[in-house]
């Protein structure tokens, strides 16, 4: 019952909002930087850009990947501008060259992309039990707990901070990567979900605040990614979600584990539907966006039914208590 009436509010909402929303606004020549660009969905949304002629800065941490996916979007011979800046979303100092390359190199900005994060897959219980290293590089939870909003919530709001008043020049665009988890909480994901959450109150509430000033705040809450490195960047463990043995290991960032199938990986997107999901939502200007459109169900039934999609948390994450 619960079900079929959240099914039948979601095509309803889907309806109106579609005849409500106008027109996309593509833009000739877009100066676009992506904040994340070195692999994954972020690589992806670069490529696609690039694609469409637009002009582009790549930042991310790893510059030898970020060079390689220049060269990737120049082979498109789509667009002639593609720059490369290394950039840790948690330095300002970092943040500040990257505004000075941007006005080095374009003079305005039209669009910026955060796409930055990084997860945790032991229960809260199994971290603060696991004091003896994280990853083999922090030594103590508080360090993982610091770390996660670090790059989750403080990242994306410092990047706020320095570009909102580029885009201000150009009514631009700010479109943030937040994930579905801080739609619907789930178990072995604590840390990752409330970081994710609060990054959705600070842009909900920027949105409103640059109401009157032209620049848009779109929020993108993907689902299950397949291909990315998300999981290789946990901050306690790379095994499974199940939380049967919190022995932490040692990571190795360009071959991620594999995860235990559930009866929900049917609903894993690719990197590449993502990022044309999110190119398409800073088009469009859109608000909030779920990927894939069918977690909207679940989006709504979680605020009819929450046992019912509690239940399904602890299945797709193989969590047995």
């Amino acid at each position: 019952m619960f079900f079929y009436l959240a099914l039948i509010t979601c095509v309803i909402a889907f309806t109106i909002n579609f005849v409500l929303k106008g027109k996309p606004n593509i833009i000739d020549d877009e100066k676009v930087l992506i904040l994340g660009a070195s692999s994954g969905i972020g690589k992806q949304i670069a490529l696609q850009y690039a694609s469409r002629n637009a002009n582009i800065i790549l930042a991310a941490r790893r510059t030898e990947l970020l060079e390689q996916v220049k060269k990737e979007c120049l082979a498109l011979e789509k667009t002639k501008v593609v720059e490369v800046i290394k950039c840790d979303i948690t330095n300002e100092d970092d943040l500040i060259a990257v505004v000075e390359k941007v006005k080095k190199v374009f003079g305005k900005l039209n669009t910026v992309i955060v796409n930055a994060g990084v997860i945790n897959v032991l229960s809260f219980e199994d971290l603060l039990n696991n004091d003896k290293g994280i990853q083999g590089k922090d030594s103590d939870s508080s360090k993982a707990i610091d770390k996660i909003f670090k790059i989750n919530t403080y990242g994306p709001i410092y990047a706020a901070k320095y570009f909102i008043p580029l885009l201000k020049e150009t009514q631009g665009r700010f479109v943030v990567v937040s994930s579905l988890a801080a739609l619907i909480a789930a178990p072995t994901r604590a840390l990752y979900a409330s970081s994710k959450h609060a990054l959705m109150g600070f842009f909900n509430s920027l949105r409103m605040e640059l109401a009157d000033t032209g620049v848009s705040i779109t929020l993108v809450c993907p689902g299950s990614v397949s291909d990315t490195d998300l999981r290789s960047s946990a901050i306690d463990k790379a095994s499974s979600s199940a939380t049967d043995n919190a022995t932490p290991v040692t990571i190795s960032e360009d071959k991620p584990k594999k995860e235990k199938k559930s009866l929900f990986s049917f609903l894993k997107i690719t990197p590449a539907q993502c990022a044309k999901a999110i190119i398409e939502a800073s088009d469009w200007r859109t608000k909030e966006v779920v990927v894939p459109r069918v977690y909207k169900v679940a989006v709504l039934a979680n605020s009819l039914a929450p046992s019912l999609i509690e239940l399904g948390a602890k299945l797709k994450y193989h969590f047995k208590k």
